[in-house]
């Protein structure tokens, strides 16, 4: 992953080039990376990064301090550092690069003067003179670093496998992250699958000196206690051209970019905000034939004059990228996601930069559905545990007992009820709606720790910008009044205003447009009953395709990626490691082979354990 990387330690036995050169050879992944890097006397840092969006190199040197400075990715508005900079007496030119105006301010107001710099970007400084270092994350840590002490100093990458430079560190498996990956599909909160190595927080400055870490917010997330009295439309008025000023900045900004594309309305809400002008950008789809992101893309591309490429995902496309998304999720999330690596090489071939849908600034649109919850009702706490922890985590595990599935220490960790890191990230007390408390569990851990994982693991070949994420944008959707997202009339609404053109294309969860006709929403009933009595009439034989879902990978399971399925979990490999069942996780596999149930999910999960232990303890390449 693009990212930024340093290191102290008086313990490696090597010397500090040798270790950047393995820590380099670990961050990797394609021949598109580059690595700036500096190395002292026992202490190194640097950047991994693509060289598209700077070419200054880096680390950058203050003259005055001696402050190595490295920065990975950028301000939406370079521009607003610049006014600062000036404001305040900063000699600027317009040759000062952006890791140049970042260096400036930090050195001028410190790590407090980033919390209004919106953005996708994190970065380090290193005063060696004073032995330390200085790590500061955006507002929703959307560049990952992790660190961790290690003897005789300390060390921080954007991916948890640079730790393997340092044998003396020995790595162990955390236990409850295992238990958060099995019961939500991805970990929670700082934690990583290693123990002792942790995520640097969002909007907080990390200080190691002396040997103590000591991690200070700059900027906390929160929801107002009371709302101002607007119709949506006055609402939607304000929230127009904060989002178009957003998609100017992406749009605008050198190098030029492209968008990914689906059928929901994310990245709709993108395209409707494109200025005019720039609307004839490359956009990009991928999906399993038969699917609606692919069919409603395309009419999404079509009305707006976008230059559109599309690709169907089949098995053996999927498989082809599977291992080396798995190695780059460090075991954090499910590896069933993989297809986006499908995407890359046709995305690089036409735009350097891709716009990409993740839905910070639109979140509050969609009322995440929680049954038995009334939007505008406070819910006790055990009511909203009980909804909120309980009925996802059934959902995945469905009737197993993941207890059964492992050994000790790890029966220990599937036991805790509810998970710790689950419950910490969905808070307490106010705000008492669910939906808010939803919301903040999902920007702060399901958009940065899960949903995030595809838009990082396209930095591998692209660099990205997720527009949606503006902080003003974002500031603008906490202020909504919650009586305006019920229902999703009002993001039909926005685009209504911004693209009324696009007011007849479906959405791909409902298959049906914005303002559906009597006579289109009793055939799309009418379709879903018929197709329900086929099934059951056939006794299951005959299933019709799910359209909502971009590719359908259960019955794949059982056909074209079987043999990757056994060879992985049915080897003795898994019995000899000491960490699943392997006789639990041989009644899984059959039962779902056989269609006895589906355990979708939890196999993806199992494998995806599987395979990393398989690169990130034994040393194995992928596609071994």
């Amino acid at each position: 992953m693009a990212g930024i990387f340093g290191f102290m330690s008086s313990r490696s036995g090597r010397n500090a080039e040798q270790v950047v050169d393995h820590i380099a050879r670990l961050l990797c992944h394609t021949s598109y990376c580059k690595v700036d890097n500096r190395a002292g006397d026992q202490c190194g840092l640097g950047v991994v990064h693509l060289g598209l969006l700077h070419d200054v190199e880096q680390p950058l040197v203050d003259e005055k301090t001696g402050i190595r400075f490295v920065l990975d990715g950028e301000a939406h508005d370079p521009d607003q550092i610049k006014a600062r900079l000036i404001a305040q007496g900063v000699s600027i030119s317009e040759m000062t690069s952006e890791p140049e105006l970042f260096l400036k301010l930090f050195l001028l107001e410190g790590p407090e003067g980033f919390a209004d710099i919106s953005g996708s970007w994190a970065f380090a400084a290193h005063d060696e003179r004073k032995g330390e270092f200085v790590i500061v994350t955006d507002r929703w840590g959307s560049r990952q670093v992790v660190y961790a002490a290690i003897p005789g100093g300390f060390a921080f990458f954007p991916e948890v496998k640079g730790v393997l430079a340092f044998p003396e560190f020995g790595c162990t498996i955390d236990p409850v992250a295992i238990a958060d990956l099995i019961h939500f599909q991805h970990v929670f909160g700082n934690r990583t699958t290693i123990e002792g190595v942790s995520l640097v927080p969002p909007a907080s400055a990390l200080r190691w000196r002396d040997g103590r870490i000591e991690i200070q917010e700059y900027w906390r997330l929160s929801f107002p206690e009371s709302f101002s009295v607007r119709t949506t439309g006055e609402w939607l008025e304000e929230y127009k051209p904060l989002l178009a000023r957003a998609m100017d900045h992406a749009v605008r900004k050198p190098p030029g970019a492209g968008s990914t594309l689906s059928g929901g309305m994310d990245t709709r809400i993108m395209m409707a905000g494109i200025p005019h002008e720039h609307r004839s950008i490359h956009t990009y789809t991928f999906g399993e034939r038969g699917c609606r992101d692919l069919k409603y893309a395309r009419m999404v591309a079509g009305v707006l004059g976008t230059r559109h490429h599309e690709l169907e995902i089949k098995p053996a496309l999927f498989l082809e990228h599977l291992d080396a998304y798995n190695w780059f999720t460090d075991c954090m999330v499910s590896p069933r996601h993989c297809q986006i690596g499908a995407l890359l090489p046709l995305i690089r071939k036409h735009s350097p930069v891709v716009l990409e849908g993740i839905p910070t600034g639109s979140l509050s649109f969609y009322m995440y559905p929680v049954p038995g919850f009334d939007v505008l009702a406070p819910s006790s706490e055990e009511e909203f545990l009980r909804h909120h922890v309980f009925g996802r985590r059934e959902a995945i595990v469905k009737s197993l007992l993941p207890e059964r599935l492992f050994h000790d220490p790890y029966i220990d960790a599937m036991r805790e009820d509810p998970q710790p890191g689950y419950r910490e990230s969905l808070g307490s007390g106010f705000p008492a709606f669910a939906p808010q408390r939803a919301w903040r569990t999902s920007i702060t851990e399901r958009l940065r720790r899960f949903s995030g994982t595809g838009g990082s693991f396209m930095r591998t070949q692209v660099e990205v910008r997720q527009p949606l994420s503006d902080y003003d944008l974002v500031t603008c959707m906490f202020e909504a009044p919650p009586s305006h997202y019920v229902d999703s009339g009002c993001v039909h609404e926005l685009i209504h205003r911004l693209a009324p053109d696009l007011d007849h294309i479906p959405h791909h969860g409902t298959g049906m447009p914005a303002n559906p006709s009597l006579l289109q929403t009793f055939w799309s009933w009418r379709r879903r009953q018929l197709k329900s009595r086929l099934s059951r009439w056939t006794g299951g034989r005959y299933r019709f395709r799910d359209e909502r879902a971009t590719i359908v990978t259960t019955d794949w399971l059982r056909g074209a990626l079987k043999q990757k399925l056994t060879s992985t979990l049915l080897s003795k490999r898994v019995a000899d490691r000491g960490i699943m069942n392997a006789g639990e996780v041989k009644r899984i596999v059959n039962d779902h082979m056989n269609g006895n149930d589906d355990y979708f999910s939890i196999i993806w999960t199992l494998m995806g354990i599987e395979l990393w232990c398989r690169r990130f303890f034994d040393g194995e390449e992928a596609g071994e």
